[in-house]
Formats: structure tokens, C-alpha cells, sequence
């Protein structure tokens, strides 16, 4: 194997690392797309972020439009958000999440917990998907 090889290799090994991390459990100490749902799915944050399109749309056009994107945001991000709820539960996120664990990122600890799920393995290019995903 010449070093061209090894260095993809460790590349794409980092690239699943990366992967996996973005749709890791929502906590408050990770940088994930769970995570910033949670944050979101709040009607106070929500309403937050209605008035502030509300206040915008006022100040460059008029406040029926600020309404009218007000009311399109609170439909997009209840999507977003049962979108990424949906997809964190997808059988790609699960088995790239398997690859990790099991040959990457905890390969070097012993008596690892295998799941009890049956997923099937993640195959080269499957990282695209997920990628991919809206």
C-alpha cells in the first residue's frame, strides 16, 4: 500500500468520524444536528425567530409580508426538524454510525457492545446519502 493509499484511507476514516459526530444524540456539550433541533424546537425560540422575520419584513417592505415569511419559516423548520428526527433514525445514519463505532473511531477498545439491531454494513459511497440528506 503507498502512502497516496494510506492517506485516502485515514481521510475517509475521518470523513465517517465527522459524519457520525454531525448526528450524534442531542446534548448540550456536542455540535450536532440533534442537538441544534433541540435547541430550535422550543415555541419560544420559534417565536423568537417569527417576530424577527415579522420585524424585517416591516422594515424593508411591509409588516403582511413579515407574516407571510413569518408563517413560512414555522412551517420549514417544523419540516427541518421532523425531517432530521426522521433521518437520525434512518437505517444509513445507523449503519454508518456501526462503521464508526465498531472499525474507526472505537476499534482499539476491548468488549465494545455490538448492537443487537440488524443493520446492514455501510459500503463505499453510502457516506454520499447521508451527505446528501436535506
Amino acid at each position: 500500500m503507498n502512502a497516496f493509499n494510506i492517506f485516502r484511507e485515514a481521510m475517509h476514516q475521518s470523513e465517517y468520524v465527522r459524519l457520525c459526530a454531525l448526528w450524534d444524540a442531542a446534548t448540550i456539550d456536542r455540535e450536532s444536528i440533534p442537538t441544534a433541533v433541540e435547541l430550535v424546537d422550543d415555541e419560544a425560540v420559534i417565536e423568537l425567530i417569527l417576530e424577527h422575520q415579522v420585524t424585517k419584513a416591516v422594515q424593508e417592505l411591509h409588516q403582511k409580508l413579515g407574516h407571510e415569511r413569518a408563517e413560512h419559516a414555522a412551517v420549514e423548520l417544523r419540516e427541518i426538524i421532523r425531517s432530521v428526527r426522521d433521518f437520525r433514525k434512518s437505517d444509513d445514519v445507523k449503519s454508518m454510525r456501526r462503521l464508526r463505532d465498531q472499525k474507526v473511531a472505537h476499534n482499539l477498545v476491548e468488549g465494545t457492545v455490538c448492537e443487537v439491531e440488524t443493520i446492514s454494513p455501510m459500503k463505499y459511497g453510502d457516506e454520499r446519502k447521508v451527505l446528501e440528506q436535506r
